[in-house]
């Protein structure tokens, strides 16, 4: 625009010379008195022309070369025109230099929403980036800018495949860390598999089984699932030995009862033989052994025999005790004790079936009901009674000593 402008003042710089030179002849001075009217409107046209205001600059050239034209000034007035020309000119470069600098901004504007699409992009915000960069791609796209719209859509094709990659780098993240969570159960599970507490065990293979299950894990599936069966068949071993070990321990508790039992015979504790003799019978009829609970059966039947002869010998002791002490008080006229003591003799007799000593105690009864009715004092004659303390005495003692 300077250059023009420069050529535009040269002109102007001629026009001048010309205008001074036309002032010097006086046959033209009126012309040039014209002239100069005219070059003041040019002039004119000139200051606006430098102000950009080149409508106004026109209008006032055009009226400078219709005059010069009337004047038949063809020179000048083409000079005008040619003004004319440079205005357009000049109009035309402005206005595509404001364009050119509109399209600038504007693209300035789309590659700073391009730019803040890839901020989003390196932070990992995909959507905000390919929203961003669909911004710019559709403003590339009306300004014509074809290039650019297809880089930016090459931009969005990238953000496409990154989020895919993000996404299946989480999800790959996601499946790492359930497995080794199921992976923990399941290593928990083999814990409790070899501390024997097979149920738990069995409980958390069947947890990380489903677990594997959903993320479709199949050969950890299946490795479970052999898992759960050996703890299965490590259950029925165990609980097979514990059974055998059970049995073995209650065939040991019960010959050791048969053979306690046994001793205790030799040595008269019957009540404790009866005991070890039943124990013993009750665990081998629970283990099945029948001949051995024969045996223990017969042990059984000779502690209760052995029980019953020493209850015998003691009701016998008791009951000649009991006539004893029933002689004695009969020598002491203590007839109402030793009825008493003749009525337990006899029940004694009775409990063992001991029918001819029964008999015996009965008739004493008999005699001591007798002598209790004919009796009418009932103290003896002893003078030290009942404070009298020899064996020997005739009155309190008529018997000798009882062995």
């Amino acid at each position: 625009m300077t250059s023009s402008v420069a050529a535009v003042l040269e002109k102007i710089r001629i026009a001048n010379e010309l205008e001074d030179a036309l002032r010097r002849s006086e046959a033209e001075a009126i012309l040039a008195g014209q002239i100069g009217d005219i070059q003041a409107i040019e002039h004119e046209g000139d200051r606006y022309l430098a102000l950009e205001n080149f409508d106004r600059a026109r209008e006032l050239y055009r009226q400078a070369q219709l005059a010069f034209q009337g004047l038949g000034l063809t020179d000048m007035a083409n000079a005008v025109r040619e003004k004319i020309r440079i205005a357009d000119e000049l109009e035309a470069a402005i206005r595509r230099g404001a364009e050119e600098a509109e399209l600038a901004r504007q693209i300035l504007e789309i590659q700073s929403t391009e730019h803040e699409g890839d901020r989003y992009l390196a932070a990992g915000n995909f959507n905000r980036a390919r929203e961003l960069y669909r911004q710019a791609q559709l403003a590339y796209q009306r300004l014509g800018l074809t290039d650019r719209a297809s880089i930016v859509q090459d931009k969005i094709r990238n953000a496409d495949e990154l989020e895919a990659a993000a996404r299946q780098a989480e999800d790959e993240a996601e499946l790492a860390r359930q497995m080794m969570l199921f992976q923990g159960i399941e290593q928990e599970g083999d814990h409790y598999l070899s501390m024997g507490n097979f149920e738990r065990a069995r409980t958390l293979f069947r947890q990380a089984q489903l677990g594997f299950q959903q993320l479709g894990q199949t050969d950890r599936v299946l490795a479970l699932q052999n898992k759960i069966g050996l703890a299965n068949e490590m259950e029925a071993t165990f609980r097979q030995e514990q059974e055998e070990a059970a049995r073995q321990e209650a065939r040991l508790e019960a010959e050791t009862a048969l053979s306690v039992g046994t001793q205790l015979m030799f040595v008269g504790d019957y009540e404790t033989a009866l005991e070890r003799f039943r124990r013993a019978r009750e665990l081998f009829l629970q283990l099945g052994e029948i001949i051995q609970a024969t045996y223990a059966q017969q042990g059984i039947t000779d502690a209760e025999t052995a029980i019953r002869e020493l209850e015998q010998v003691r009701v016998i002791e008791e009951a000649e005790n009991a006539i004893w002490r029933g002689n004695q008080f009969m020598g002491m006229n203590l007839y109402a004790d030793a009825l008493a003591e003749f009525t337990r003799a006899r029940e004694l007799y009775l409990q063992i079936n001991d029918f001819a000593n029964a008999t015996y105690a009965q008739t004493r009864m008999f005699e001591a009901e007798m002598a209790l009715a004919d009796d009418d004092d009932d103290d003896p004659d002893c003078p030290d009674y009942p404070y009298c303390y020899d064996p020997y005495c005739p009155y309190c003692y008529p018997y000798p000593p009882y062995p």
